[in-house]
């Protein structure tokens, strides 16, 4: 929901590529676009603590916020990425037994 209800706010942008978070209730998704026709490497400051586990709402892929900032592999030309944080259970919570 908090892609089409939530409130906008800016983030990161250079070079065509750009970042924005969406945040309904409690819920918040940081969204990276990269609009140019050359891949990115790219290091994105965030405000979610060191250790949040961000997991790509598109096709699956996850990544670790550390020192401030999410690092990823190489994002192809104009491609998109709906980064929410993945709810990790726990220890213990969730097992069998």
């Amino acid at each position: 929901p908090n892609l089409r209800h939530g409130s906008f706010e800016s983030g990161f942008a250079s070079d065509r590529v750009a970042t924005f978070y969406r945040t309904f209730q409690d819920e918040r998704s940081l969204i990276i676009i990269n609009n140019t026709y050359v891949p990115r490497r790219l290091a994105i400051p965030t405000s979610w603590q060191d250790g949040t586990v961000l997991t790509d709402q598109l096709c699956g892929s996850c990544f670790i916020v550390k020192n401030g900032s999410v690092e990823f592999g190489t994002m192809q030309p104009r491609n998109a990425w709906i980064l929410h944080p993945k709810a990790i259970p726990l220890r213990g919570e969730g097992a069998d037994g």
